[in-house]
């Protein structure tokens, strides 16, 4: 391997390392008082509830901009010979 490689390579080993580690500790930590406890919970609830929405939305947009391809592909192939679909197909992908 090169230097430049294997700094690299050693640079990711030790951030794993370091990830590692921290998680340890934080997991040792403690998890504090009730009133700590219960603010974190409606915290975590919080939380959970903001992420379905995002990801409802991010999918309802996925969805739609995943119909006009398809339907634009159905369009398209319909006024192609079916020889140079894969051509077609491998120019859309790479």
């Amino acid at each position: 391997m090169t230097n430049s490689l294997t700094l690299v390579f050693a640079a990711g080993v030790l951030a794993v390392l370091y990830g590692a580690a921290q998680t340890a500790v934080l997991m040792r930590a403690s998890t504090g008082n009730d009133k700590m406890r219960e603010i974190a919970a409606a915290i975590q609830e919080g939380a959970s509830a903001y992420l379905k929405r995002q990801y409802l939305t991010i999918g309802l947009v996925g969805v739609v901009h995943a119909t006009n391809p398809i339907d634009a592909i159905q369009r398209f192939v319909g006024r192609i010979e079916l020889g140079v679909i894969p051509q077609v197909i491998d120019t859309v992908i790479f």
